[in-house]
């Protein structure tokens, strides 16, 4: 599952969410510091596992 990176607008808290993508859609996230509703995304690496060995 994807895990998305927010920051708060109001007391700048980054955070984690893990969530699906069609979560992330539909899905209002909140602050689990203040509750605010103002967050953004924030835009962070992306690395992939695989089982396969070169």
């Amino acid at each position: 599952m994807p895990v998305y990176e927010f920051e708060c607008k109001k007391c700048k808290q980054i955070f984690e969410v893990v969530m699906t993508m069609a979560e992330a859609a539909l899905q209002k996230v909140v602050c689990p510091i203040c509750n605010c509703e103002d967050v953004q995304q924030q835009f962070s690496p992306f690395s992939a596992v695989t089982s396969k060995k070169s």
